[in-house]
C-alpha cells in the first residue's frame, strides 16, 4: 500500500518534536514507509532520511546505500578527509529506535546539509565516534559502533528522532563564498 509520503515544509512542528517510539507490532507499516522513504531519498540524493521528515512521528530513520556515501564524500570538500572506514552495505538499512550510547574520538567541524533544509548549510562540530544500540527491520537488537562520515550521518538522523535540527545545532554557512 502507498502512502504517498513526501517531505514536510522546514516550518513543520514534527521537525521540532520529539517522535515516538516503534513498537514491534508496527514493524510492517514502518516497512511500508522505509521502501517509500528510500525513493524519497534517493530522488533527492540524500544519504539518510528520518520518519519526521516525512510526517511520521516515529523514531526511525534510513540511511546508505553505500555508493550514495562515497559519492557525497567525494563532492564535499570538508568531508575529503573522511575516508569511508565502515562498511555500510550495499542497500538502504532502516535504524529503529536509536539510541546513542556512547561517544568518542575527537569532535569535528564539518558543514552538514538536510532535506528538510533545502540549500542551506551549517557547520556542525560532531565528535568522530559513535556507538549506537538500534533494532534491525526485522526487530532485531544491535549494538554497532560508526566512525568518520558515518559517525556524523547517524547522529545527524537520531537528532531528527528528538526534533533537534542542524539549524540550532549548528552555525549557517554559505558554502559557495569559500
Amino acid at each position: 500500500m502507498m502512502h504517498n509520503l513526501k517531505l514536510v515544509e522546514k516550518t513543520d512542528l514534527i521537525l521540532r518534536t520529539p517522535a515516538q517510539p516503534v513498537l514491534e507490532n508496527e514493524l510492517d507499516l514502518i516497512k511500508e514507509y522505509s521502501r517509500e522513504m528510500k525513493e524519497i531519498m534517493l530522488q533527492y540524493k540524500g544519504i539518510g532520511l528520518a520518519a519526521p521528515q516525512v510526517g511520521i512521528a516515529k523514531t526511525f530513520f534510513i540511511c546508505g546505500p553505500e555508493d550514495n556515501v562515497q559519492t557525497t564524500i567525494k563532492t564535499w570538500r570538508n568531508a575529503r578527509h573522511y575516508k569511508l572506514d565502515h562498511h555500510f552495505g550495499s542497500d538502504v538499512r532502516t535504524i529503529i529506535n536509536p539510541e546513542v550510547t556512547k561517544i568518542d574520538g575527537e569532535m569535528i567541524p564539518m558543514i552538514e546539509g538536510c532535506l528538510s533544509l533545502p540549500g542551506e548549510h551549517f557547520k556542525v562540530l560532531r565528535p568522530d565516534k559513535s556507538t549506537l544500540s538500534y533494532y534491525d527491520i526485522n526487530w532485531k537488537k544491535h549494538t554497532e559502533s560508526f566512525d568518520g562520515y558515518m559517525s556524523r550521518v547517524v547522529q545527524h538522523e537520531t537528532d531528527h528522532l528528538n526534533g533537534i535540527m542542524i539549524d540550532k545545532k549548528g552555525i549557517k554557512t554559505d558554502i559557495n563564498g569559500g
